[in-house]
């Protein structure tokens, strides 16, 4: 009886401690927008420079926008992602405080890089402690020939303990460090970077902006060129 009334306690208590974070999903105010693939393509051009924008996802931090900037001007331009932002208001209308900043691959990438020379190092640190830890255990062993059954089969327990927690810290390492540079990778190549276009050049990639779910209207800026690019939205929660 007990057990049930423990069970019947804290599995309302389980259930109830996660909810799924909604997802967020952006819709064009653009009259003039095409499909893409299932999304929502805006483009616009100013004096031979084309900023085309489609919404992509949401994650639990950051809205996912793929974005593309064509240069059929005849003069060099710079893209800036870091420079893309925007400003939101809630759904009565009023203005949600300061402009949300898309994040600055650069940044990103140099958070990533320290990230992976402290795993390295700690990789490092592992590897002179592991060989301490098994000389120490070969030490232990050869001491405990002399000693009786008992004090062997300890002498094994802990040898046997000390390889299973050196393995697993190898595995969780080893695991974390490919991770974070699968995670390196990505913004390297997938995310849109700072990028000086010649005339005749496109680039494209993915734009991080951080998520406002008290939102209900968004209208992202995007200075290229001295120009602004300006696309508003319309955002739900599912």
């Amino acid at each position: 009886m007990k057990k049930f009334l423990f069970l019947a306690v804290i599995v309302p208590l389980l259930t109830g401690c996660f909810s799924a974070q909604p997802v967020a999903k952006l819709e064009s105010l653009d009259p003039n927008l095409q499909w893409d693939y299932g999304q929502e393509l805006i483009s616009k051009t100013k004096d031979g420079i084309t900023v085309a924008l489609s919404f992509n996802k949401s994650t639990d931090k950051y809205l996912v926008f793929d974005a593309e900037v064509i240069n059929e001007s005849e003069q060099e331009i710079l893209v800036a992602p870091e420079t893309f932002y925007y400003r939101c208001k809630n759904k009565y209308g009023t203005s949600l405080g300061q402009p949300g900043y898309a994040v600055n691959p650069e940044e990103k990438l140099l958070q990533i890089d320290r990230q992976i020379a402290r795993m390295d190092a700690r990789e490092a640190n592992q590897a002179v402690l592991s060989v301490l830890t098994v000389t120490a255990d070969a030490a232990s062993m050869i001491a405990s020939l002399d000693e009786d059954q008992e004090t062997r089969n300890r002498v094994m327990q802990n040898v046997a303990a000390n390889q299973y927690h050196r393995e697993n810290m190898r595995v969780e390492t080893q695991n974390r460090s490919v991770s974070l540079r699968e995670e390196r990778e990505y913004w390297a190549f997938n995310v849109l970077r700072k990028t000086t276009l010649k005339p005749g050049f496109y680039i494209g990639g993915q734009v991080y902006f951080p998520r406002n779910d008290g939102a209900g209207t968004f209208t992202f800026i995007l200075p290229v060129n001295n120009e602004t690019y300006v696309f508003s939205y319309n955002q739900h929660l599912k």
